[in-house]
This record gives C-alpha cells, sequence and structure tokens, in this order.
C-alpha cells in the first residue's frame, strides 16, 4: 500500500465514525433515505458525514431528534470527531444544511 493509499484509509475510517454515518448505517438507511428523513439532498449529508460541511443548528436539532439522543450530546460527540479529523483527506468544512 503507498502512502496515498494509506491516507485514504485513514480518512475513510475516519469518516466511517461520523455520528450520522454510524446511525445510518445501524438502521441500514441509503444516504437517500437518510436525506429524506431530514429534508436535504444526498450530497449534503454526504459532506456531513465527510466532514466537509457542519449541519446547520435547525438541522442538528432535526438530526439529534431522529436519532433520538438529545442534541447536546449529538454535539459532543461530532465536536470530538471533528478534533479527530487526520491530515489527510478533504481539508474543507463549513456550515451548511
Amino acid at each position: 500500500m503507498d502512502e496515498a493509499q494509506c491516507n485514504t484509509a485513514v480518512f475513510e475510517e475516519w469518516v466511517n465514525r461520523n455520528p450520522l454515518r454510524r446511525w445510518r448505517d445501524e438502521k441500514g438507511f441509503s444516504l437517500r433515505v437518510a436525506a429524506a428523513e431530514f429534508g436535504v439532498t444526498f450530497a449534503t449529508v454526504n459532506h456531513w458525514e465527510r466532514g466537509r460541511k457542519v449541519p446547520r443548528p435547525s438541522s442538528f436539532a432535526l438530526i439529534a431528534a431522529l436519532m433520538g439522543v438529545p442534541i447536546e450530546d449529538l454535539a459532543g460527540k461530532w465536536h470530538r470527531w471533528l478534533q479527530e479529523r487526520p491530515e489527510t483527506g478533504d481539508q474543507n468544512g463549513s456550515a451548511d444544511g
């Protein structure tokens, strides 16, 4: 495995720890099904899960409600996940959705 492949593997492992991705996987929801639940596009959910964008507060509240967790718990998990971001992969992030 070369360095680029290793970096990609590290980044994908990080993405798989996203709280929304884990919940979606547990529920067996595709990106499109999750997007329909949240009232956003599948690309928006993908951006959230890959750390490219952070959900807006209203979207964050809906995500927490659908996941059945307090928004404070989800926000804490999301923040810790973002802090663990590897130095590889997608490097931009902003509020969206």
